[in-house]
């Protein structure tokens, strides 16, 4: 299946993009990345060391479509995972967040759409699309009510993703990931992302902030799980389909810092909630993912200790290339 596939990973050198590029690559595929190398989209260079005299590498941005022209004519797989990821940010300059996420999508679609057709799209969305859970559990069907500009964003990008399988018949597909953590993530900002953040600053010794009582139930999952259920999606006919793919259990967000402090390091420090932060907050998650685990037999393999225990193991050797001036005893 993927002998010689040639697959497109847009934002391929950020934490979702560069997994992906990793084992498509071990797996036999023809890799290219394209990246603007932007830190605030998670861009980080290192991530594909191991592979990067071996992939065809474009520091270019998706909104520049005289060079998706010229990509396009020969693949055959898009991964498109370039956005810009801060919930916070997104608020802080949403036009920029706009411009990235939602018309970055839709140069690409137009572009896909115009050079080759043909191509399968997996997109990867996020499950903070739907807002605050209305009905428990969530489904593919529940109602879109965005806490932020990001999330609000990226929901746009997947409906475009629906309206061109449906009107151009472009082979896209949806991935609505949950809270995703592991090696090559960004871990030295609360910008991408609370667990690997949490995760970051166990890795430093330094105490781990959890607002308010931390009772609020998330799901959780490692990369190379995520990584599984993305790539089970390839030669599968999408037709502007959308999934969620979720963890077995919800911890609680107590839970997981807890895990961080008891595997990793650090130390729990109880805070107030951020006036800022308190405002975007989806409250519970519970996610039912039955429709994609039925239809890719898929189900999730790495249990939160596992990857914790494998995601500290990762950064033992590379603290450095992701967190300045790391000098710690693992």
């Amino acid at each position: 299946m993927f002998q010689s596939k040639k697959i497109l990973i847009t934002g391929g050198i950020g934490f979702i993009g560069s997994n992906l590029a990793l084992s498509c690559f071990k797996k036999g595929a023809n890799v290219t990345i394209l990246d603007n190398c932007d830190f605030h989209s998670g861009a980080n260079l290192y991530n594909i060391k191991p592979i990067q005299k071996e992939v065809i590498f474009l520091n270019h941005d998706i909104r520049n479509e005289k060079v998706l022209a010229k990509i396009l004519t020969n693949t055959d797989i898009i991964f498109h995972c370039a956005a810009h990821t801060s919930h916070p940010g997104s608020m802080e300059d949403p036009f920029m967040d706009l411009d990235i996420n939602a018309r970055g999508t839709l140069v690409l679609l137009e572009s896909v759409r115009k050079y080759n057709p043909k191509i399968q799209v997996i997109y990867t969305a996020t499950s903070t699309q739907v807002g605050k859970m209305k009905i428990n559990p969530i489904t593919e069907l529940h109602c879109e009510f965005p806490c932020d500009i990001y999330s609000a964003h990226k929901s746009l990008g997947e409906k475009y993703m629906e309206i061109y399988s449906r009107v151009y018949g472009i082979n896209t597909t949806s991935i609505r990931l949950p809270n995703v953590y592991g090696p090559r993530a960004v871990i030295s900002s609360s910008e991408f992302g609370f667990i690997n953040y949490f995760i970051g600053l166990a890795l430093s010794g330094k105490p781990i902030p959890l607002y308010g009582s931390g009772n609020q139930h998330r799901s959780v999952l490692y990369i190379e799980d995520v990584v599984d259920a993305l790539l089970r999606t390839i030669g599968k006919r999408g037709k502007g389909e959308v999934y969620f793919v979720s963890s077995s259990d919800f911890p609680t967000v107590y839970t997981i810092a807890k895990s961080i402090e008891r595997i990793v390091g650090g130390k729990i420090k109880k805070m107030q909630w951020p006036k800022d932060r308190k405002k975007i907050e989806v409250g519970n998650v519970y996610i039912d993912d039955r429709k994609f685990r039925n239809k890719f037999n898929w189900n999730p393999e790495v249990s939160l200790r596992e990857g914790l225990k494998a995601t500290k193991e990762y950064y033992h050797s590379c603290l450095s290339h992701y967190i300045k001036d790391s000098a710690i005893n693992l």
